[in-house]
């Protein structure tokens, strides 16, 4: 018998296949061994999602992952879990793998599945943030009475957002003209939530933290269902560039999530 290096190779192989072995079952017999048999010999890899030991199913507050090739991240109140080859289970059941949705929420948290990444997200009445940088193409947009800038998303159905501060750093060298020095926020109503002045006219940095709310209570500010808060020129004004203007500003949100 040849050498088996002297042997032609098969590639790629097939489940089919054979490899020669020993049988140690039937008195070391020498015996064909399918490969795909071979291969159902090797583990699967499983990912269990407990809370605190629990298998989790609602109420979760805090998760511990157990598995391999799992990798987890955390930014704020929002956690991405992806798995690179596991299978997620749900008391125990597979997830299959065209989920959309998992469903270990507890109060104030969602969890959704895109790919193979899940995003756990709090959703509860703790404070989020928000940052969004706005520069000059849009102050100047806004300011001749273009659309509304987003600085925080829809929520989604059955919630909403309560706007609970603005934090706002102003930076430049060349200062805006124009009828309006400020800015308006609105989540749906006629009428602004917070209106915040004095940005546009100013070269000196500097920061500051809104909290005032126009006209409480009334209809026209009423907090409405799946609405983005939205910024435009105060009071309907104009923001005009007298010619190398370029004050720009980084907006926080800081906002709760509420059921409605």
């Amino acid at each position: 018998m040849a050498k088996i290096s002297t042997y032609p190779t098969i590639s790629p192989p097939l489940g089919t296949d054979l490899l020669i072995g020993t049988d140690v079952a039937s008195a070391n017999a020498t015996k064909n061994f399918l490969i795909s048999d071979i291969i159902g010999l090797v583990p699967t890899y499983a990912l269990t999602i407990k809370d605190e030991g629990v298998n989790v199913s609602t109420n979760c507050t805090s998760i511990d992952i157990v598995g391999n090739k799992i990798t987890a991240t955390a930014v704020g109140a929002a956690a991405t879990i992806t798995a690179l080859g596991p299978t997620i289970t749900d008391e125990g059941g597979a997830v299959t793998t065209d989920c959309v949705s998992i469903n270990w929420t507890g109060p104030n948290t969602r969890a959704t599945a895109v790919g193979n990444a899940v995003t756990v997200t709090n959703e509860g009445y703790t404070d989020l943030r928000l940052t969004t940088a706005i520069n000059k193409i849009q102050i100047l947009s806004i300011g001749s009475g273009g659309p509304a800038i987003e600085i925080v998303p829809a929520p989604g159905p059955n919630l909403a957002i309560a706007v609970t501060g603005i934090f706002i750093e102003v930076f430049g060298t060349v200062i805006y003209g124009g009828t309006t020095t400020g800015l308006d926020y609105f989540t749906g109503g006629s009428v602004p939530i917070l209106q915040t002045l004095q940005l546009f006219n100013s070269t000196v940095p500097k920061m500051f933290y809104n909290t005032t709310h126009l006209q409480p209570g009334a209809a026209s500010t009423s907090i409405l269902e799946n609405t983005a808060v939205t910024i435009v020129a105060g009071s309907g004004g104009t923001i005009t560039d007298p010619g190398g203007a370029d004050v720009n500003l980084k907006i926080t949100a800081l906002y709760q999530v509420i059921d409605v």
